[in-house]
């Protein structure tokens, strides 16, 4: 136990259960993200706030978020639980002194300032690991070449010899820059679609010519400029080019939007961002000292905002 205030005190077990809810904005992601029971969630939570006898989160609806105390232990608490962390490898994984190599395949589309920033986390955490990292546009077309990790974006493979772990989900939608908007019109149907310049993400295996709708179902449209890489659309986006069909990747590494969003609630749908981990090599310390930096990296206390409590 730690002494937080006076008259209370900080379990660890507690501390990791709000950081991890305050980070996904849901007990519901947290509970995915952690694999651990969301009335577990609750209860641990439940139980840090009678102790230090303040509420640390405002619980709503949409999701939660921190109250200010819970903020302040959350910044305390990341960098305490990662100590601990690394406290408890260095007594019962003595060989992580040395953990050698991992090799990543990431779906190319994946932000790069994301992907490089959380790479510079771990490898000032562990810079030992030697990260071999390359990219392409389906990392799941070939599951024969040898990789410990795989980053991949949109549908799993219906088997192979992975582990999965989601790191953030993440909604779809419409955007174009204020500029383009004000020059060509807001459209406020589905229809009016058909009179804009559009550019489209796209996973594998997807039509470029058809659109998710919030719904559920698909509209028909005809973008001039279709790519798996979401940077380029954002950055056509930005420029003015048109109105883009765009993963809105939000968490606190995530490159700064200066987008507007269009039909919001109506276009678009939702994906995720996941972590294949080989069989083999599931449960070595290299692999789980990555894993562990890029769960807290990927996720955000703004990526699951939208998720049920």
């Amino acid at each position: 136990m730690l002494q937080a205030l006076p008259g209370g005190t900080v379990d660890l077990e507690q501390l990791d259960a709000l950081v991890a809810v305050a980070e996904r904005g849901s007990f519901k992601g947290a509970s995915e993200a952690a694999a651990v029971p969301q009335s577990t969630l609750r209860s641990r939570i439940a139980a840090l706030e009678r102790d230090l006898g303040c509420a640390l989160l405002v619980r709503r609806p949409d999701g939660v978020t921190p109250t200010e105390e819970g903020r302040r232990l959350c910044e305390g608490g990341r960098d305490l639980l990662a100590r601990a962390e690394a406290l408890r490898r260095a007594v019962v994984e003595p060989e992580a002194v040395s953990l050698g190599e991992i090799t990543m395949t990431g779906a190319v589309g994946i932000p790069s300032l994301v992907a490089a920033r959380a790479f510079a986390r771990v490898h000032g955490r562990h810079p030992t690991l030697r990260i071999r990292a390359r990219y392409q546009a389906d990392p799941l077309h070939d599951l024969d070449v040898p990789t410990d990790l795989m980053a991949v974006i949109g549908p799993l493979p219906e088997d192979g010899p992975f582990r999965t772990i989601t790191l953030e989900r993440f909604s779809i939608g419409l955007f174009a820059s204020p500029r383009y908007l004000d020059a060509r019109g807001r459209p406020e149907t589905v229809e009016a679609l058909a009179g804009h310049d559009l550019l489209g993400w796209t996973l594998p295996g997807q039509d470029p010519g058809r659109w998710p709708l919030c719904d559920g179902g698909e509209v028909a449209v005809d973008p001039w400029f279709t790519s798996n890489d979401s940077q380029q659309l954002h950055a056509l986006a930005a420029e003015g080019w048109g109105i883009a069909l765009l993963p809105d990747f939000r968490g606190p590494l995530a490159e700064d939007r200066a987008l507007e969003p269009v039909l919001a609630g109506v276009v678009g749908g939702a994906s995720a961002a996941r972590v294949l981990i080989h069989a083999v090599t599931a449960d070595s310390a290299r692999t789980r000292a990555m894993l562990g930096l890029l769960r807290g990296l990927m996720g955000g206390e703004e990526s699951a905002a939208q998720a049920p409590p």
